[in-house]
């Protein structure tokens, strides 16, 4: 689900997102597209390529300062086959973990351990995950936090 890009108007077209996957409507129907964006020129390894192409349909992010979840309720990220993994890329140091929760919306489990992220360097929060999964990173504190996601 493509719900955001670097371009103008991320901002309207995630929070747009948010709030349809957090009500269970397609973000197709809440009028959020993929705005075009193609990672093209990519070589290397079938690895490269598909980090490439995981990383580069990222969305933004804003977490406001005061809340521990992104993105805030009542909304979920839901991961894509475009990425394996849930990858972050703040722009600061933070300290996060990812909550996986279930069709209904109700909290699965929560992993045990954070991670802690490097600004401006994309890290792996969770290996693995299968597709179509809901799921919001908790921070361990509550101060603000910019920066990308690909999942």
């Amino acid at each position: 689900m493509a719900v955001g890009k670097k371009n103008a108007g991320v901002a309207l077209t995630v929070a747009v997102a948010f709030a349809a996957v957090g009500l269970g409507v397609s973000p197709a129907s809440a009028g959020v597209s993929d705005g075009g964006v193609r990672v093209t020129g990519v070589s290397g390894s079938a690895a490269t390529a598909k980090a490439a192409s995981c990383y580069g349909d990222h969305v933004v992010y804003h977490k406001d300062s005061g809340d521990y979840y992104l993105p805030d309720t009542p909304a979920f990220y839901k991961t894509t086959s475009r990425c394996a993994d849930i990858n972050i890329d703040s722009g600061m140091s933070r300290d996060v973990k990812v909550c996986f929760y279930k069709s209904d919306y109700s909290l699965n489990y929560c992993q045990a351990n954070y991670t802690t992220t490097t600004a401006s360097t994309w890290v792996v929060v969770a290996s693995d995950v299968k597709d179509g999964v809901l799921f919001r990173f908790r921070f361990r504190t509550s101060g603000y936090s910019g920066g990308y996601a690909a999942f």
